[in-house]
């Protein structure tokens, strides 16, 4: 039977550039003046940044992302 070998410190740089990569996302986004914005209209662009991260949301996280950003919130990201 194969083995498989797994590399717990490969997975940690990847989390943390994933991470890293999510930050400057979302900094980026925050720096568009989206403040006081609909929700609606700064989804899409939300999830263009995160895509570029390599990140995508479900609609109801995404909504959620949108309205940290529309009303100056933080908002805390979970890598799975």
């Amino acid at each position: 039977m194969p083995s498989f070998e797994f590399n717990e410190d490969a997975i940690e740089n990847i989390h943390h550039e994933v991470a890293d990569n999510l930050q400057l996302a979302d900094q980026g986004l925050r720096d568009k003046g989206l403040l006081g914005k609909p929700v609606e209209a700064i989804k899409p662009l939300a999830a263009e940044a995160l895509a570029t991260a390599g990140v995508t949301l479900p609609d109801e996280k995404l909504t959620e992302y949108a309205k940290s950003i529309s009303g100056g919130e933080d908002y805390e990201f979970v890598l799975d």
